[in-house]
């Protein structure tokens, strides 16, 4: 049988959206884009970056096959302010999408409750984002902005 990481086609979060390829490709380019308002605005450009990806959402209700990337905008949007680099923002893009399949899988693809993968996301990567720049590691680590 399947494994418990590997839900069929009717027990998965999102299935256009949950193989290796297709997180990298959407959590790269929904990171460049959110990191890219972080750099340029700040704090409202990391506001910025959430609402528009949440307000896609709504194209979602009406059966438009739209990412779901809030959780992928947020916490790389925040990266990119703090660390001053829209690379920053791509890498922990890259990273939110894979977490965010993690919590599906791990929470809500075999459960009989709703646990909300984005949320799970946000949680953990934006605690994993403010403690980065709290202690000073996109200093150590800087990139290119």
């Amino acid at each position: 049988g399947r494994g418990f990481y590997s839900p069929s086609d009717a027990t998965k979060w999102v299935a256009y959206e949950s193989e290796p390829a297709q997180l990298l490709t959407i959590g790269l380019g929904v990171g460049l884009f959110a990191g890219g308002l972080g750099v340029m605005l700040g704090a409202p450009g990391v506001f910025l970056a959430f609402g528009i990806t949440a307000a896609s959402l709504v194209f979602l209700q009406f059966g438009v096959a739209v990412p779901v990337s809030h959780h992928i905008a947020l916490p790389a949007a925040i990266a990119a302010a703090a660390s001053g680099s829209v690379i920053w923002g791509g890498l922990v893009g890259v990273a939110c999408a894979f977490v965010g399949e993690f919590m599906a899988r791990t929470f809500l693809c075999h459960g009989d409750t709703h646990i909300d993968p984005p949320a799970a996301a946000i949680t953990v990567m934006t605690t994993v984002v403010n403690a980065a720049a709290a202690f000073g590691f996109f200093a150590l680590a800087k990139l290119p902005a």
